[in-house]
This record gives structure tokens, C-alpha cells and sequence, in this order.
């Protein structure tokens, strides 16, 4: 039975522990055996002896994802989504060289007047986000990033706060799209609280999607949208993107079919 690596960093294991089953019942079903490994147990570097053809890579950790990369592994997702999914002034920079619309924004925040969101570079899930609307605001917002050791940036916000748009996509295909929405707090993620409804992309939604993704090795994520005026705004790239939302809207099992995809893509029968 082909063995695949299935890494994650511990305090996510903890949390994924049903999606890691799921994991395993479908590389079960394709022949493959899944070997789970926390990533602080690697301590950063490969371990002796041989590789495996394929790593399943939940770390967020782009360095990780290179070195397996130059050893001849298929990492899924690989190195170059998983910089532009956790740090997310590398993003907005990709898609305003796209022609892609972002909101504007600096690491400078002379640059980016009142009021203004400060986020860390590689921040999840809505985490480290903060909406500051006075001095005070944005010197809170700043002390309480740098004392988890984060590097952030300034962002003028958008006009249509609390609602945001996660467009699903694997094997660089749109599979699914959810609009989330929250009457309580301009973060409208599913996991804080917001509200969710699958959607069907309008013309422009679609258009900036697929603008985005070429040239792009996008195996499984979150491509996330913020509305201005009405009007679709790039945010971000969600590289371990969950699938909550999913299995809480639909039967799908999207876990076992990006499984399907890689085994298909790596060659397994």
C-alpha cells in the first residue's frame, strides 16, 4: 500500500481530528495509507530515509512545502500557493498585478488614513484583524500584533462591511462558493459566527476568480472576496481552507474528493 504523508502542526491536529479521519477513509479507499506527522516534531527539517510521492500539507509552512518539493515530493498545496495564502500583502500584491481590485493598502500607516483594518501577514480564519477607527484604535490593534511576534499591514475597508464571499476551488476549478454575512461584526467568517449560503457567481465574481487563478497551481483553497460598492474586492487566499461551511450546506464530501484528485494527479489506480 503506497504510504502519503499527512502533515499538520499539533494544535491543529487537535482541532482537525474528524477531518483527519476523513482523510484516511478516503486514501483507504484508493489504496493509499496516509501516515499522520505533526510538523514541531520534524523540528523543521526532513526526516532521514525515504520520502513519500505525496505530502498533504496543512502547515501553512511554505519552507516545509519547498524542501519536499526539491526532494522530487508532490506536495499538495504546494510551496508557491502556500506563500501567497499566508501573507497576504504577497497576495494583494499578486492580484493588483493581475488587474485584480484590492482594497488599498501599506505597511506604512501614514499611507492609510482613518478609519483602517490592521491585519497580521499571516493571520486565519479572521484572527489578528482588527477595524480601528481612532489613533487609540490602531495603537491597540498594533501593540497587541507585535506582541505575538507579527508582521501587519494597514487596509482601507470597504464599503460593505460584514459580508464576504469564499470561492472553493480545487484542482484550479471552482468547485463551490458561499457567501457568509454577519449582522454583528464587519468579520463575517463562518467560524465566528457569520451566517453562510451557498452562491452562485455573478459574471464579475467568476471573471476576477479565474483572472486569479491562472498561472497558478491551485490544488484545494479559499480564494476570499470583500464587497466595495457593491462590487467584488480580492482579500485574501486561504490555503488550509476548511470545509465546515460545505458539509454544513451541502452532502458533499469535498475531503474525499480532493483526495480523489491527488491520487489521480500522483498517479495511484
Amino acid at each position: 500500500m503506497t504510504k502519503w504523508w499527512l502533515v499538520y502542526k499539533r494544535e491543529d491536529a487537535e482541532r482537525n481530528r474528524e477531518a483527519i479521519r476523513m482523510y484516511g477513509e478516503a486514501c483507504s479507499r484508493r489504496g493509499i495509507e496516509p501516515v499522520l506527522l505533526l510538523y514541531e516534531d520534524l523540528q523543521g527539517a526532513l526526516p532521514e530515509g525515504p520520502l513519500p510521492p505525496v505530502c498533504i500539507n496543512r502547515t501553512r509552512e511554505a519552507g516545509f512545502a519547498g524542501a519536499l518539493e526539491e526532494k522530487g515530493v508532490r506536495v499538495f498545496n504546494g510551496a508557491e500557493l502556500t506563500r501567497l495564502g499566508n501573507d497576504k500583502a504577497l497576495a494583494l500584491s499578486y492580484a493588483q498585478k493581475k488587474g485584480i481590485p484590492v482594497m488599498p493598502f501599506s505597511e506604512d500607516p501614514e499611507k492609510i488614513p482613518l478609519p483602517c483594518v490592521v491585519k497580521s501577514l499571516a493571520g486565519h480564519g479572521g484572527t489578528e484583524v482588527y477595524l480601528t477607527m481612532t489613533e487609540q484604535d490602531r495603537e491597540s490593534a498594533e501593540t497587541a500584533l507585535l506582541a505575538k511576534g507579527a508582521s501587519f499591514i494597514y487596509q482601507k475597508p470597504a464599503s460593505d462591511l460584514g459580508k464576504d464571499l469564499r470561492v472553493y476551488i480545487l484542482g484550479n476549478r471552482i468547485t463551490a462558493a458561499v457567501l457568509r454575512t454577519s449582522e454583528t461584526d464587519f468579520r463575517s467568517n463562518f467560524c465566528l459566527g457569520g451566517a453562510a449560503q451557498l452562491h452562485t457567481l455573478t459574471q464579475e465574481e467568476e471573471e476576477l476568480t479565474l483572472r486569479l487563478l491562472e498561472g497558478l497551481q491551485a490544488d484545494y483553497c479559499g480564494i476570499d472576496f470583500i464587497y466595495d460598492h457593491g462590487h467584488p474586492v480580492f482579500n485574501e487566499i486561504e490555503d488550509v481552507v476548511g470545509a465546515r461551511m460545505l458539509y454544513r450546506l451541502t452532502d458533499r464530501n469535498i475531503i474525499a474528493e480532493y483526495v480523489d484528485y491527488m491520487a489521480d494527479m500522483a498517479g495511484e489506480t
